[in-house]
Formats: C-alpha cells, sequence, structure tokens
C-alpha cells in the first residue's frame, strides 16, 4: 500500500473538487458525449471509478484512460490533462548556469552576439569539435 488511509481520503476529496470544477469549465468539451449517454450518470462519474478494481503497476494508465473513455466522459479528459508527459527545466536551467560562469562582473561589457555564441559553443561544443575547450 502506498498511501494512507487519510492520504486516500483527501485525493478522494480533492478528486472531486477537480472534477466539479472541470464539469462546469468551458474549456472540457464532450465530443464522445450523445443522445444515450445518462446524466444522471454523468454526475456519479467519480463515484464509479473510485469503486473499480485499480490497474496493476505494470499497465499503462493512458492505456486503460484510452480503452475506459467513454464510461468517464469527464474524467478521461482531466487524465489526459493531468497525466501527460511533465515539462522539465533541467536544459534551461543548465544554460542560465553555463551563463553565469561565463558572464562575470568582469565580462560585462561583453558583446551580446559574442555571449550567445560563447554560450552556443558551450552548450553544443562536442557537436563542432570544441567541446575540450569549455569542460
Amino acid at each position: 500500500m502506498f498511501a494512507s488511509n487519510d492520504q486516500k481520503e483527501l485525493a478522494k476529496a480533492n478528486l472531486h473538487e477537480v472534477y466539479e470544477l472541470a464539469k462546469n469549465d468551458t474549456n472540457i468539451h464532450l465530443e464522445e458525449y450523445d443522445e444515450s449517454h445518462d446524466l444522471q450518470t454523468e454526475d456519479n462519474e467519480v463515484g464509479r471509478y473510485l469503486v473499480m478494481a485499480q490497474i496493476k503497476n505494470d499497465q499503462d494508465p493512458l492505456k486503460w484512460w484510452d480503452v475506459n473513455k467513454s464510461q468517464f466522459l469527464i474524467l478521461a479528459q482531466l487524465a489526459r490533462k493531468y497525466l501527460c508527459i511533465q515539462a522539465t527545466l533541467g536544459a534551461s536551467e543548465r544554460v542560465f548556469s553555463d551563463a553565469g560562469l561565463i558572464m562575470s562582473s568582469k565580462r560585462t561589457s561583453m558583446k551580446e552576439d559574442l555571449f550567445e555564441a560563447l554560450i552556443f559553443l558551450k552548450r553544443n561544443g562536442d557537436l563542432v569539435g570544441v567541446g575540450e575547450m569549455f569542460s
């Protein structure tokens, strides 16, 4: 078990809250909505989802949502939104770190294009054969 009962209850409460917000959000479109979809079951999506068996650790949650999206119209859209690949700041942080190493108080009069060229060479030096100069 990965979460305590208190953590699970908090997650359920948060899920209900996010669901209610998404249900009223104009950016959430029910493109799979058809006339046979019962509005009563729509209001109970969270409840139906919470009583379902959990998927196994080796299963892909995105595939599960793709298969079950017709049962959970709003929750499936929330899953697509929140289960996507998360952005990372690693590369940009390294560039700023390199910039801090190149631009010092003694080099404040450096021309912008020279500064950009040095940053480029620091990040791509191996590709152009000058990587060992910046190690």
